[in-house]
């Protein structure tokens, strides 16, 4: 009956529809401005074309005599824009192009567009990892442009993860050797020929037990998908598998998954975290013919790449929602932060332009009034807690456990601190301001924040991009969480550009073979293995099979 209602009508219920203006027909533009033309269009005409299209326009105006004398130069400076678009292989996007709408990978395109085309020379250019959301190919683009920054003579600092980019690097600093308070030090420093002779940085070649498709799968099945660019294409996800979503920037994949498979199981499910607006300004059209295989699904959970609200109030505890155990646990009221910091441990100082923090007097950077840091559990109180690192917390706690499952929580928390230390982030104290936390950290505290909500089978998780701003060593960590969610009965689709994660999936949809109007089909489909013995899948070679063991 649910999947019926899908099948009919043209939007989504309980989402309002709308129609194209019949006086402007969308344009947004009144009747005078409509009226002003050039080659035969209207401003609002020209920005609905795609950059490579309005070129087109722009050349053929420089050959009419009316607009050459007068646009000539101006006309060049378009063209010459459109062309670094081009180059940077947005040439399908119009200039009308929502940001919001666009995928991570063409935001970041955009991004270096406007840096690395500049002609100036004796700069320092800092990069935060350049190739996050591209495809493998893309990546290589990447490099040629930093090199060409180098050549017109400037420095190029890039703090990067991806090895193709580690190892193109010319002088390597390496930090580390682990995260937090096991890191901070320079554990290598040099020419990048140095730290490749020295022979100890390749990883160890991981194994793995592929659960191909067989008789006893379920799918889910999207049929006729014409969303954004997709070319009405049908799909098949398998369940109780990894499932990747491949493709270069701009191919279809945010399309596919979080324009159309993500509006029909928040529908579905009735279960949306969304804040209000979003979701009464949202407008989901009905772009698919057919959907079946929601049956076999209790529920799903969605990780996207919305940036942490990194505040320094906020902290781990706050953020995974188990701060309220603590709370009660030293029966601390909400009034009870230090008078002279408002609990944030810190006085905000300003001296001579600069803006600096000095530890509070009064508390001594505790957070907390006297009177609350009296209080003590097993000799401990509430900032010694707060200094804990996770995986101290969790012994701590463990150890308590049954003294403090009559105030409940307890369980919930223990499993959010073991949650933390599988995917890396047991060195981190609890109370740590998201306001310190970097790139990956936050994508992994996001991604756990969701993991923690469902586990109890059948749940179906999409993740978007999970291993952005992480290190080898923090993605194979995540990748062993990824696998324990399967085999406890779940399904994971992964929006990845990451290599090793697509080597890992036991099924990847491949989508392509180019961005915007030259992607939008699905290329290929099946496992890594089938996909690097065929010659039409654009990631299959880049590939590397973590084991040879399939059908299971």
């Amino acid at each position: 009956a649910v999947e019926s209602a899908y099948q009919k009508g043209t939007l989504i219920p309980n989402i309002a529809s709308e129609e194209k203006c019949p006086c402007c027909q969308g344009y947004k533009l009144g009747e005078a401005g409509r009226s002003l033309k050039f080659q035969g269009l209207h401003i609002c005409e020209m920005q609905s074309l795609n950059v490579d299209e309005l070129k087109e326009v722009l050349l053929r105006a420089r050959t009419n005599p009316m607009h050459a004398a007068n646009t000539g130069q101006l006309i060049g400076r378009i063209t010459a824009k459109i062309d670094q678009m081009t180059a940077f292989g947005l040439g399908y996007l119009s200039l009308s192009r929502e940001i919001p709408s666009l995928s991570g990978g063409e935001l970041h395109k955009l991004f270096l567009m406007q840096h690395l085309d500049s002609q100036k020379d004796s700069m320092i250019y800092i990069f935060d990892e350049p190739t996050s959301g591209l495809h493998k190919l893309e990546r290589g683009q990447v490099l040629i442009w930093l090199e060409r920054l180098r050549d017109q003579g400037n420095s190029v600092i890039v703090v990067e993860h991806d090895r193709d980019m580690i190892n193109a690097s010319e002088y390597i600093i390496e930090v580390g050797p682990g995260a937090g308070a096991s890191g901070g030090r320079i554990i290598y420093s040099g020419k990048n020929k140095d730290l490749r002779d020295s022979g100890n940085r390749k990883s160890p070649h991981r194994k793995k037990t592929y659960k191909k498709a067989d008789e006893n799968t379920h799918y889910i099945c999207l049929e006729n998908v014409s969303t954004n660019n997709l070319n009405h294409v049908s799909v098949q996800i398998p369940l109780n598998r990894v499932v990747g979503i491949a493709g270069v920037s701009g191919s279809g994949k945010s399309s596919l998954i979080a324009g159309t498979l993500t509006p029909i199981l928040r529908y579905h499910f009735g279960n949306d975290d969304r804040d209000a607006d979003e979701i009464e300004n949202e407008i989901v059209e009905k772009t698919w013919d057919r959907v079946s295989g929601l049956q076999y699904l209790k529920g799903f959970v969605q990780a996207d790449q919305k940036p942490v609200a990194r505040n320094c109030r906020s902290n781990l505890l706050t953020y995974l929602d188990l701060w309220a155990f603590i709370r009660k646990l030293f029966s601390i009221d909400p009034q009870g932060v230090c008078d002279q910091c408002k609990g944030i441990g810190f006085i905000e100082k300003r001296h001579a332009g600069f803006v600096y923090e000095e530890i509070c007097a009064e508390c001594s950077g505790k957070r907390y009034r006297k009177d609350v840091l009296s209080v003590t559990v097993s000799n401990k109180n509430i900032a010694d807690i707060l200094a804990m690192p996770v995986h101290e917390a969790r012994a701590f706690f463990e150890c308590a456990g049954e003294g403090l499952s009559c105030l409940g929580g307890s369980a919930k928390l223990t499993a959010g601190l073991e949650m933390l230390e599988k995917i890396g982030l047991g060195y981190m104290t609890l109370g740590q301001p998201l306001s310190t936390l970097s790139g990956g950290e936050c994508q992994r505290l996001k991604l756990m924040k969701q993991l923690l909500k469902r586990r109890n089978g059948n749940m179906l998780y999409i993740l978007d991009e999970p291993t952005f701003g992480l290190g080898e060593s923090d993605a194979e960590r995540l990748l062993d969480v990824i696998d324990e969610i399967v085999c406890g009965g779940n399904s994971i689709i992964v929006i990845e550009h990451d290599v090793k994660v697509l080597s890992w999936c036991d099924h990847i949809i491949e989508l392509g073979p180019g961005s915007g109007s030259r992607g939008g089909n699905i290329i290929m489909t099946g496992t890594p293995k089938e996909l690097k013995a065929s010659g039409k899948s654009m990631i299959g070679p880049y590939l590397e099979i973590a084991g040879d063991d399939y059908g299971k």
